[in-house]
């Protein structure tokens, strides 16, 4: 299992891989952390998300991911149905993944037990009420990466819903 290390505007994220699959991205890594790409897979990781912070519309749903086995199916429709810049309700992403609105709390669950944030896009899930609801990394990580793909936030709501 290798890593890289990667600063954005809200600190250190550390990618972990194994065999060309993205197992974890961690948000708020250790500061002190430093590893740089030894590997082609590496670089473009590097490279992806570098444009990604620098506001460029990047789709990661191409990087080879380990499958997170209790909710893979659900994951896998998030990043193919919801893209850079839209948002989705979890009773939405419930229909779309097949079940009633009434699993919204399921995908509470799913996006929570989430290994792979941003490149298993939970930021983009939100609650009905267009309020942006928790998220793993924290509100702040979750408010920043609503507002970089072009929402509008005011008081933990979504203003504007592109």
């Amino acid at each position: 299992m290798e890593g890289v290390t990667l600063k954005t505007p809200l600190g250190k994220i550390l990618i972990v891989e194994s065999d060309g699959r993205v197992k974890r991205l961690v948000l708020n890594a250790d500061p002190k952390l430093d590893l740089l790409p030894t590997t082609p897979f590496q670089r473009q990781l590097v490279d992806l998300f570098e444009r990604y912070f620098d506001g460029e519309p990047v789709d990661f749903s191409k990087i080879p991911t380990a499958r997170q086995a209790k909710y893979s199916e659900i994951y896998e429709v998030l990043q193919e149905k919801v893209k850079y810049g839209g948002i989705v309700t979890y009773a939405e992403l419930a229909e779309l993944a097949g079940l009633s609105r009434r699993h919204a709390r399921v995908i509470g669950n799913a996006m929570a037990a989430n290994q792979i944030p941003i490149i298993v896009p939970c930021h983009r899930v939100i609650r009905s009420d267009g309020r942006i609801g928790n998220y793993s990394g924290g509100v702040k990580w979750k408010i920043y990466l609503l507002e970089l793909e072009g929402h509008k936030i005011q008081s933990g709501r979504i203003l504007k819903r592109t």
